[in-house]
């Protein structure tokens, strides 16, 4: 059973799934039971990449890593650092 990072950017906050509460904190991520995760999803969450989750005016800039992998809330995508700059996910464009 894989774990997925999910986050509720504005959606029903906590929210009981399977007799689980989940709450996540602003701009947090939690990790939740892959069973959970499309329920969740349904209600309004987010699947998210595991280093964090802000706006694109609060990525990290120190620690950063090749293949560091965010979730940015303004752009409402994963993005990854190439060791240069933050790239989307879904389009490989510089963002």
């Amino acid at each position: 059973m894989p774990n997925i990072q999910m986050s509720s950017a504005g959606a029903i906050n906590p929210l009981t799934v399977n007799g689980r509460t989940y709450a996540c904190p602003a701009n947090g991520v939690v990790s939740v039971p892959d069973f959970d995760a499309s329920m969740l999803e349904s209600n309004g969450w987010m699947r998210t990449a595991g280093h964090g989750v802000g706006a694109t005016a609060a990525r990290p800039t120190t620690g950063l890593f090749k293949g560091m992998e965010i979730f940015d809330t303004t752009l409402s995508v994963n993005i990854k650092w190439d060791g240069r700059v933050w790239r989307s996910s879904v389009t490989g464009a510089a963002v």
